[in-house]
């Protein structure tokens, strides 16, 4: 009978124990596995095909995020600001003269990246005359020096009269905005490499064009800014 008991006592034991809340460093665990301390994992070199990432919040609380073959994940964020010297780009067309505001990006070997360029560049035009100005999105391939443009980006505003400020200078400014997206498959076994630049543009006779602020600090039209981000997945 005694022995019968004993064993009744350590089952439900044992049942108590398999079922109860651990805790390492916790008087009282709130989960099956509560850890109150740094956790250190060693020598994990293995590869496992799962669709999951494991994340966790402020509180320690563990997650998992779906990770597929189309799933992107964020991998870099570029922003660069214009020279505080105003660039003036002057004459009838400013052609491709460069603004400073370029960004690299490289692309590495087996990866396709999402690539969202972004600027926002205040462009003057000083007693000017009917015409247009804006900004030029390009792209260029490092590896030979191609260059394209990307027409989504690319925006200009018309300008038919300016103003008088207030200590009498004829002026017409305006923000001008774009974005564009890229997508960059690199399926072979190098780095491959692409510069995004925001180029002035001028069309029809516009007199002094000004991209950036104004030289002198008696108007204050903004600075201009181009942001890049990079999104990437691995392919096969």
């Amino acid at each position: 009978m005694v022995k019968e008991l004993l064993q009744v006592v350590c089952f439900l034991l044992c049942t108590g124990m398999t079922y109860a809340q651990v805790g390492i460093s916790v008087k009282q665990p709130k989960a099956d596995l509560d850890v109150d301390g740094e956790v250190r994992l060693r020598a994990i070199n293995t590869t496992l095909p799962s669709t999951k990432v494991v994340v966790a919040n402020e509180n320690g609380d563990l997650g998992y995020i779906p990770k597929g073959a189309d799933n992107y994940e964020a991998k870099d964020i570029f922003y660069k600001m214009i020279d505080p010297e105003v660039v003036n780009a002057g004459g009838s067309n400013a052609g491709y003269s460069r603004l400073g505001l370029d960004i690299t990006v490289e692309v590495e070997p087996f990866t396709e990246v999402a690539i969202a360029i972004e600027y926002n560049i205040p462009v003057t035009m000083w007693r000017s005359a009917p015409s247009y100005a804006g900004i030029t999105l390009m792209k260029t391939n490092n590896a030979n020096n191609r260059r394209e443009e990307l027409d989504e980006g690319s925006r200009k505003y018309t300008s038919f009269e300016t103003r008088t400020t207030f200590d009498g200078y004829y002026i017409a400014s305006m923000p001008v905005t774009g974005k564009a997206t890229d997508i960059v498959v690199n399926k072979t076994a190098n780095t491959m490499s692409f510069t995004y630049s925001t180029l002035p543009y001028i069309e029809g006779g516009a007199g002094i064009v000004y991209f950036g602020d104004f030289t002198d600090g008696r108007e204050n039209f903004g600075t201009g800014i181009l942001l890049v981000q990079v999104y990437e997945k691995k392919i096969k």
